[in-house]
Formats: structure tokens, sequence, C-alpha cells
């Protein structure tokens, strides 16, 4: 190839390149929210069960909120996981994606317990979230980084 020629395609397609900087607009990867969410009262402790497909990277656990409405439960938020505190409207629970198995996405966490049973991917102890029939509990997947970190709130009433 004649050397005239190539350094003008070289010219051109990197001055093309150069003028399409500051064009990328990068877009926040969407959180999947927890889905069919069930409550269920085990003598004085709860289990919230849910499916999930938290693939996402950075994917962190799930925050769990108290209200007396669904919509107090889906307003009481915190944009940072770090900053839940023992106020008994919500908690935070560590899962990591390689703990679901997407074959069978089921999420088990036990509420208001100090421990959880073997086969849950853990607990809200009862200091953490106090509950009462007719509340309700919002439950939302967390993922690390610098915004949007809370998927849409999948909400259920306590039993």
């Amino acid at each position: 190839m004649n050397k005239g020629i190539a350094f003008l395609l070289l010219f051109v397609f990197g001055g093309f390149g150069l003028s399409c900087t500051g064009n990328f607009k990068y877009e926040l990867e969407p959180i999947a929210t927890p889905a069919a969410v069930t409550l269920t009262k085990d003598g004085t402790e709860y289990d919230l069960v849910f499916t999930s497909d938290n693939r996402e990277a950075n994917f962190s656990g799930y925050g769990i909120f108290r209200g007396a409405s669904a919509a107090l439960a889906e307003a009481n938020l915190s944009d940072d996981k770090d900053t839940f505190t023992s106020d008994n409207s919500r908690c935070f629970v560590n899962v990591t994606s390689s703990q679901i198995s997407y074959a069978a996405p089921q999420v088990k966490i036990r509420l208001m317990a100090a421990t959880a049973p073997g086969g849950y991917h853990g607990q809200c102890s009862s200091t953490d979230l106090l509950l009462s029939s007719g509340e309700f509990i919002a439950v939302r997947a967390y993922v690390s980084r610098d915004a949007d970190v809370w998927s849409k709130p999948a909400t259920v009433a306590v039993p």
C-alpha cells in the first residue's frame, strides 16, 4: 500500500475518532426487582421469600424496609447500605450473586431472628426489624455504584 494513502486513511479515521469524543452516553445497568415476594410467620419469626435475578455487576444484597403503609415502606430508603442503623424499620442482608442459584432463583431471609437456618441467605435480627401485623415490608436489591443504587421495591403485607 502506498505510504501516502495509508497516511491519509490514518488521518481521516483518526480525525473521525477524535470528533466523536464527548458523544458517549453512559447508561447504568438496570437493577432487577425482587419478584413473587411472600412473608409468612413462623412462631415469632418471619420468612421472607422471593425470586431474584440479580446478576448485576457489584450486586451486594437486599435492603428490607418496614412501614405502616405500602407507600411508607417503599419510601423508607437510604442511599447507602452502610448508613443502615438499628432503628427497627430497616435492615440490610448481604447476599452475593454466587449465593443465588439461577436455575431456581429463590431467596430466603429469616426476619426477627438471631440466626438463619440452613438453606437461608441471611437474617435480620429482632433488633433490626420489628414487625407488627398490618404493616408492610418492601424489599429492594442493592448494587454498589455511584448512583441509582436500589431496585424498585417489591412490597408485601405483614400477616
